[in-house]
């Protein structure tokens, strides 16, 4: 598993590389209320979130929010990675999820 800060290094570096402008801790209206946003580039509305339990994010994003934040990316209003450390079992890992997300692999 990759800890909170190494995997929002990872994401940043993947999503400035391909030339998003990554504004970090980004709040963002949802369901009434804010989210906060490990990264995201309010201009193209493109971010990542890395879900992990140290950093509170199980809490804060429960099922409501997650439900519109996976309207929204349907809907074209936002794109969203929302990445589960669970699911990730080293950096290499993550940076390939996010590479695929951004169409840069595969």
């Amino acid at each position: 598993m990759v800890e909170e800060h190494a995997g929002r290094a990872v994401l940043r570096r993947v999503f400035e590389e391909a030339g998003f402008a990554v504004v970090e801790d980004y709040l963002l209206p949802i369901a009434g209320t804010m989210v906060r946003l490990d990264g995201f580039d309010p201009d193209r509305r493109t971010g990542y979130e890395y879900i992990t339990t140290a950093d509170g994010d199980r809490e804060e994003l429960h099922e409501r929010i997650v439900a519109e934040l996976d309207r929204l990316n349907a809907n074209g209003e936002l794109r969203l990675l929302l990445v589960d450390e669970q699911f990730i079992p080293d950096a290499d890992t993550l940076m390939a999820a996010a590479r695929v997300f951004l169409g840069l692999d595969g």
